[in-house]
């Protein structure tokens, strides 16, 4: 067992809440941290080391601290070496009701808008002053892959876009659920972005993007059309509009079905390096 030098670990969670709801990349960070706390407490029961948890809610006024993490008083940031960035947040911008940027760190070209439970562990054993073992050391390395997925929309959110969008985001976030155990297996980390269009992008709008490439080109014969959609129609105020769909030799999907994200995201994976 790794020895630590001190016997306590004091961590203290920043993030925006807005009653019972925190934006999305603060919400996959609080699940990384204490799953993380969890096995530390297991891993340092024997030393006797006693590990806290403090989470702090911020108001508006606050927002650039969100998503802030210190362990015995040092900024996870300084005890990896990393660097920390701003990023649009369109979750955080939902949740304040104006456009709005979050907290990132980056080590190296990697960005990390979540923090992913590796970065955690690295950093609260370097705060608990572990003697870390070269076989440790490459376990709790930052991840290799990133794949990033970008969920394009007009309307503010999954709530109040058209219903073959709103339909689509439902989707991609029930498979991105399902393929955890996936991505931790392939120590893949996972990006999600939400980027809400401005009505005259309507020609975009219910498009998924995965590390920049659109769904449908990952896809043999497939097309994009633009079909009627009355829903949009109502959002514009216009009597007739059009929205995105694709076309496929298994058929026309205007909402984009579990089944086929599921199998673009995995190609994407397997294709990472």
């Amino acid at each position: 067992m790794n020895i630590p030098r001190y016997k306590r670990l004091e961590i203290e969670w920043k993030h925006f809440a807005v009653g019972d709801a925190t934006c999305e990349r603060c919400g996959n960070t609080g699940e990384s941290l204490r799953m993380v706390i969890e096995e530390l407490r297991r891993e340092f029961a024997p030393a006797g080391v006693k590990i806290n948890l403090t989470e702090t809610l911020l108001d508006k006024d606050r927002i650039a601290e969100s998503n802030e993490i210190r362990m015995n008083g040092m900024l996870i940031e300084d005890l990896l070496a990393a660097g920390v960035v701003s990023t649009d947040c369109p979750s955080c911008g939902t949740l304040a009701g104006e456009s709005t940027c979050c907290r990132a760190i980056e080590i190296g070209d990697k960005r990390y808008e979540d923090i992913p439970p590796e970065l955690i562990r690295k950093a609260a054993y370097l705060a608990l002053g572990v003697s870390v073992s070269r076989t440790t050391t490459s376990a709790v390395e930052p991840t290799k892959k990133e794949l990033v997925i970008e969920w394009q929309h007009v309307g503010a959110d999954i709530s109040s876009t058209c219903e073959r969008c709103a339909a689509t985001g439902t989707s991609l976030n029930r498979v991105l659920k399902d393929l955890k155990p996936y991505f931790e297996q392939k120590n893949i980390h996972v990006q999600v972005k939400e980027t809400v269009l401005p009505p005259e992008k309507l020609p975009d709008s219910n498009r998924i993007l995965i590390n920049g490439k659109a769904l449908e080109d990952y896809l043999a014969h497939a097309q994009v059309k633009q079909t009627p959609c009355c829903s949009c129609a109502c959002m514009v105020g216009q009597d007739s509009v059009e929205c995105r769909a694709i076309e496929t030799p298994d058929g026309l999907f205007e909402a984009l079905p579990s089944d086929l994200i599921r199998q673009i995201i995995v190609k994407a994976s397997e294709e990472l390096k």
